[in-house]
């Protein structure tokens, strides 16, 4: 147990959190999902281009990306520090059922959320649920983090800790 960084909730935990959340698939393979209000948490002020994309993405300096990971891992640890969250694993068959997995410590939650590189695929991002936001939050690899919100309480939560940790929203919920 020792080099474990989550648990998984217990099995009633579980039911609870997936019949709260039915759409959690859908917004992992869709990007969206009815009901939900799309926000995203940038180190760019604004949607970029083409051109733009391939100077600040596929040429991007290590020094460039690494102050942009940090920026975006102060971001997800400030939210964690301050609200309740699960990792959310899809287990199963077909990997389509929700799981959700508790950090055993505040030092493996803070590893577990620094942004793999760039160019690494996204089924290795972290994806959380923030219960008592109504909120999920997946990691990107464009160093924009996707959040859903079900209900608008936590958009002020997400501004304040955009604004510390000197990142963009890039859309706003209606």
């Amino acid at each position: 147990m020792i080099n474990r960084h989550f648990v998984s909730l217990p099995r009633e935990q579980q039911r609870l959190l997936q019949a709260q959340f039915p759409e959690l698939l859908e917004l992992a393979e869709v990007g969206g999902a009815k009901g939900f209000h799309q926000l995203d948490v940038s180190v760019f002020d604004h949607w970029l281009s083409a051109d733009e994309a391939i100077a600040e993405m596929d040429e991007v300096s290590l020094a460039s990306e690494q102050a942009n990971n940090e920026k975006l891992a102060t971001f997800a640890r400030l939210l964690a520090s301050r609200n309740q969250c699960y990792l959310v694993k899809f287990k199963g068959r077909y990997h389509k059922r929700p799981v959700f997995k508790e950090f055993l410590s505040d030092e493996k939650r803070n590893r577990w959320l620094t942004p793999l590189p760039h160019d690494v695929g996204d089924n290795w991002r972290f994806r959380l649920l923030f219960p008592q936001l109504q909120m999920v939050y997946f990691e990107g690899s464009d160093f924009t983090h996707h959040i859903y919100l079900k209900e608008k309480g936590g958009q002020q939560v997400i501004e304040a800790a955009a604004v510390e940790a000197g990142l963009y929203l890039l859309s706003q919920v209606n």
